[in-house]
C-alpha cells in the first residue's frame, strides 16, 4: 500500500514524466492542465487504455 500526499506532489515545480507514478498522478489530479494530461496519455499506453475503457463503459450504460 502506498500513501501519496497530493498536496506535496502538487507543490513539485517539475513533474518527472519519465516516472510512471508522476504520470498517473498527472492523470488523476483534476488540476492538471489538459495539455499535460494529453502528453501523459500519449506517453503511457496503460493510462491511455484506462481512458479508452472508461469511454466504452460509459457508452454501454
Amino acid at each position: 500500500m502506498h500513501y501519496i500526499d497530493l498536496v506535496k506532489w502538487r507543490k513539485l515545480k517539475e513533474k518527472d514524466l519519465n516516472d510512471p507514478l508522476h504520470r498517473w498522478m498527472v492523470y488523476f489530479d483534476e488540476r492538471s492542465p489538459p495539455a499535460l494530461v494529453e502528453e501523459v496519455l500519449n506517453m503511457d499506453s496503460a493510462i491511455k487504455m484506462t481512458t479508452c475503457l472508461g469511454t466504452v463503459k460509459q457508452l454501454a450504460l
